[in-house]
């Protein structure tokens, strides 16, 4: 069941400032300033955020990328710490698999981050193949490549 008191809709340019303050408090790396950039060029399969009706704040949000007509990447999800636990994660993962529908999507994301790894997994993601090495200055530089179901093969 959704939760009336927030709004999916579309990333704009407007929440960009928010959404990196989010980013910065919420995700134990940086996120580059061209992942904003090319989050808001995806025209298939957009960025969405999750604002808060009685505040207007945003609340959560996931950042995507087309890498080629049928190549999504969810490159970020953030979600406030105030918000956690509601739901609000999945039903962003949801909305872009629903608007990435015929599109091979997946991600990255560090092997130590149990709670994500939990939440991607619920959302039919499955885990592909662990890179060594992959984030520079983490405590925990490897991750996984995570793949939606829809995509496996046989």
């Amino acid at each position: 069941m959704a939760d009336d008191r927030f709004e999916v809709r579309a990333v704009t340019a407007a929440d960009i400032p928010a959404i990196r303050r989010l980013n910065m408090v919420a995700l134990p790396i940086q996120v580059a300033d061209h992942i904003y950039r090319e989050a808001l060029q995806v025209a298939g399969a957009p960025s969405w955020v999750a604002v808060h009706h009685a505040s207007g704040a945003i609340a959560g949000a996931i950042l995507v990328h087309q890498d080629v007509d049928t190549r999504v990447c969810i490159r970020t999800l953030a979600v406030d710490v105030r918000h956690r636990g509601q739901g609000l994660g999945l039903r962003l993962v949801t909305q872009t698999l629903e608007a990435a529908a015929g599109h091979i999507t997946y991600l990255h994301v560090q092997v130590d981050n149990t709670d994500a790894i939990a939440l991607y997994k619920r959302a039919g993601f499955l885990v592909q193949e662990r890179l060594t090495n992959y984030y520079r200055r983490v405590a925990c530089p490897d991750c996984f490549i995570m793949l939606h179901n829809a995509q496996q093969s046989g």
